[in-house]
């Protein structure tokens, strides 16, 4: 029969306990904080959500500003465009005072001709007021320099669409004083101006190498001027309506010479030819022919002293030989004709009657 086992050894090999219906805390904890995660989670995004959704505001305000620039520049295009300027030249309507780019400007003339660009530089309540102030016309014409009360006056460059410039002195808005214009063919004045025109003393040297020097009016060579010719020629006197008028001497590079009278760019009055042959005529001259009075002197001693027309011996006339020899009569188309006698040198007569092409035909 078996010992009961001492009391100590029965403790020991009691049982354990059956567990109680008591629940453990730590599932509880662990859930707790995976809820407040995901809260925090979605907290998160709901806030970067509604960070970065824009509002109905904000939208409207982006529109608002986009549509107001588009509303001034339109305005202020269509206003330059078709706004006409008052005066001589004004700019836009503008109270700006400072340093501007580009902004668009308007020159009207007396004439009423306008002509419309874009300006940079210095404006005082709109209207340029610079030194080097800057314009540029649409059609490529620009023009750099001074600017004085939205008018260019003072030193100044202006270079034209097709090539040619201008640098000189400016006012009123037009070329004044002294200045210098060269043209893209390789002519070239330098001289004084007025009104835009060539007007005072200038030279003008052309394309093609002649130059003139002297006097002008209205961009027309008018006054006393010197006109020298590539070809060695030179004329030196009166001009006006940019052709020879009045008195004048024109110099052939050949030695021959003209002193007397023009009109519209022809030996027209009296005047002296000397040829380069050493003929001499003295007389009459009309369209660079002579015509009527006059006395030609050949340089081997015979002379002729009547009409002329057209360049020719005709009417009354007397030729005197060398010799002592003369014929007095009738002359046409530089010959005798008509009506003379022909005498010889000690004044008797030779021939008299009717005379046909030079000849004696009774």
């Amino acid at each position: 029969m078996q010992q009961a086992p001492p009391p100590q050894a029965q403790a020991y090999y009691a049982p354990a306990p059956a567990p109680t219906a008591t629940k453990s805390k730590k599932p509880l904890i662990i859930g707790g904080i995976v809820l407040a995660a995901v809260l925090i989670i979605v907290l998160v995004i709901l806030l970067v959500l509604a960070l970065n959704k824009p509002s109905e505001s904000s939208t409207g305000s982006i529109e608002t500003e986009e549509a107001v620039t588009e509303v001034v520049e339109e305005a202020a295009t269509e206003e330059t465009e078709e706004a006409p300027a008052p005066s001589s030249e004004v700019a836009p309507a503008s109270t700006t005072t400072g340093y501007v780019e580009n902004i668009p400007y308007s020159i009207t003339f007396d004439s009423g001709k306008v002509y419309t660009g874009t300006y940079t530089g210095y404006v005082i309540n709109g209207k340029p007021q610079d030194e080097n102030g800057f314009f540029e016309y649409e059609d490529g014409t620009y023009y750099i320099g001074a600017w004085v009360d939205g008018i260019r006056s003072g030193q100044g460059l202006e270079t034209y669409a097709n090539g040619d410039d201008y640098y000189g002195a400016w006012k009123d808005n037009r070329r004044n004083g002294q200045g210098t214009y060269s043209w893209t063919t390789g002519a070239e004045y330098v001289g004084e101006w007025k009104n835009g025109q060539r007007s005072g003393q200038g030279t003008m040297t052309y394309a093609n190498g002649d130059e003139y020097k002297g006097a002008w009016e209205d961009s027309m060579r008018s006054g006393q001027g010197t006109l020298t010719l590539i070809n060695g020629n030179t004329y030196v006197g009166a001009w006006q309506d940019d052709k020879r008028n009045g008195q004048g001497t024109y110099t052939w590079s050949t030695g021959a010479k003209y002193v007397g009278e023009w009109k519209d760019g022809e030996r027209s009055g009296q005047g002296t030819m000397t040829y380069d042959n050493g003929d001499i005529y003295v007389g009459a001259w009309e369209n660079s022919y002579r015509n009527g009075q006059g006395t030609l002197t050949f340089i081997n001693g015979d002379t002729y002293v009547g009409g002329w027309k057209d360049g020719f011996r005709s009417g009354q006339g007397t030729y005197t030989f060398a010799g002592g020899g003369r014929y007095v009569g009738e002359w046409k188309d530089g010959k005798r004709n008509g009506q003379g006698t022909s005498y010889d040198a000690s004044g008797a007569i030779i021939r008299q009657g009717e005379w046909k092409d030079g000849e004696f035909v009774g």
